[in-house]
């Protein structure tokens, strides 16, 4: 919706001075997290070419993206909503969505690996674009703006990804946010791990009542460390993602 991008700036850039153009700037550095603060420190990045120069900027921080009003109509709906007011809309802002999306950590260079990725010639190529230390912040990104094909290559990505070490806290937050992004395989992932972790046993319960047999209904047990770390985290979760959690236990069980 139009509300969701308050901050997001559209002007045509032969109206506006170019070094006013150049005076945005990202979160401040107190508030940037290690990742953050290690990503790109400003600069350009032209996506064109000789061939078809870029005709389109967005700023993120520090970093001009160059890249072309086409390409950004042709990714999806929430680009095209942005831009079709404006036929003459050559430049935005979303230096807002550089810190905390989505629960994620989003930087400079994962905006400009996400940008990489809305061409179709580099979509092949994700492998280079889209690694273990960015799958989640492009997916963010890729959830934000709408557009699926990235978030698919994202959750192909970070189902790779080897969470064999992570402890039940660290996989709660795991599944948590990947769920939260649209990362199915991911998610799944995430909960084959943590399920052994946190379900001690399954014992049959032996009753009948009102002329049904019971017996074959498994007995939930949760470990004491599994409860105790569910009760802590899923007051945090989402309807949908305590729905895919409770499919997932009730799967595991039968």
């Amino acid at each position: 919706s139009r509300e969701s991008f308050a901050f997001a700036v559209c002007k045509d850039r032969r109206s506006m001075p170019r070094n006013a153009r150049r005076k945005r700037g990202g979160p401040s550095e107190s508030k940037q997290s290690k990742r953050q603060r290690s990503g790109r420190k400003g600069g350009v990045i032209d996506l064109g070419s000789p061939q078809l120069p870029s005709d389109f900027e967005i700023q993120v921080g520090r970093l001009l993206l160059k890249t072309h009003r086409l390409i950004l109509l042709m990714s999806g709906d929430v680009f095209r909503t942005m831009l079709a007011e404006d036929a003459k809309c050559s430049e935005l802002d979303l230096s807002v969505d550089v810190g905390k999306l989505c629960g994620v950590d989003v930087c400079e260079d994962d905006w400009a690996s996400f940008a990489k990725c809305l061409y179709p010639a580099t979509s092949q190529n994700t492998a280079d674009l889209i690694t273990n230390d960015n799958a989640l912040a492009i997916a963010a990104l890729a959830k934000k703006y709408d557009i699926p094909a990235v978030l698919g290559m994202c959750d192909n990505t970070a189902k790779s990804m080897d969470i064999g070490q992570l402890d039940v806290p660290q996989l709660l937050d795991e599944f948590h946010v990947r769920s939260e992004l649209g990362l199915k395989a991911s998610a799944a992932k995430c909960l084959g791990k943590l399920l052994p972790k946190i379900i001690t046993s399954q014992h049959p319960l032996s009753f009948s009542q009102c002329g049904h047999d019971y017996s074959h209904v498994p007995e939930l047990r949760f470990t004491q460390d599994g409860s105790r770390w569910l009760q802590m985290k899923l007051n945090k979760f989402s309807k949908p993602t305590l729905v895919a959690l409770m499919k997932e236990i009730i799967d595991y069980l039968q």
